[in-house]
């Protein structure tokens, strides 16, 4: 039995944080469409009147974007890649 090494690149380690923020982003959606409003044509003052907003919105993706999700994100991509190399392994031997 051989086992071999599965790394992640840059690019899968960046399409795992791009899936993982699309999700939180789902999930926030009521939140972070109420700061969009709030925060919609204004400008300085969108800092001190959308500060509960924002704040919320923070907690709410904050959730869903912890190292623990995210590194659920990464094992689903080494799965993924373990696979294919599997495949393609048993192609060679075949």
């Amino acid at each position: 039995m051989t086992y071999q090494l599965v790394i992640l690149s840059n690019e899968e380690e960046e399409i795992a944080f791009k899936e993982m923020k699309t999700v939180a982003l789902k999930k926030c959606d009521p939140k972070v469409a109420e700061f969009m409003g709030c925060a919609r044509d204004r400008t300085f003052t969108g800092f001190v009147l959308c500060r509960p907003m924002l704040k919320a919105m923070d907690e709410c993706l904050g959730q869903f974007t912890k190292e623990d999700t995210r590194d659920s994100f990464r094992a689903s991509m080494y799965e993924k890649k373990e696979r294919k190399m599997a495949e393609a392994l048993a192609k060679n031997i075949e």
